[in-house]
């Protein structure tokens, strides 16, 4: 009983890790950081870039979590 308690909290662990990665990546892109410092027009496209593919992982993350809860 108590091995199932701890897989099911693992797994929404993981569910909620990626909720946060992709609330905190939209929220970095929202901001636009990038009007603050002098990266130049790479550096702009860079961030822009890695702040969606975090969004994309966290939404990864998020989905493998849920898939395995549906699983089990």
């Amino acid at each position: 009983m108590v091995r199932g308690t701890t897989t099911q909290w693992k797994t929404w662990m993981v569910v909620a890790v990626g909720t946060f990665v992709v609330l905190a990546s939209a929220g970095t892109l929202v901001g636009m950081p990038w009007r603050y410092t002098a990266v130049g027009g790479v550096g702009t496209v860079l961030q822009i870039l890695g702040g969606i593919a975090a969004i994309g992982i966290g939404v990864v993350l998020a989905w493998l979590g849920v898939t395995s809860v549906r699983k089990k």
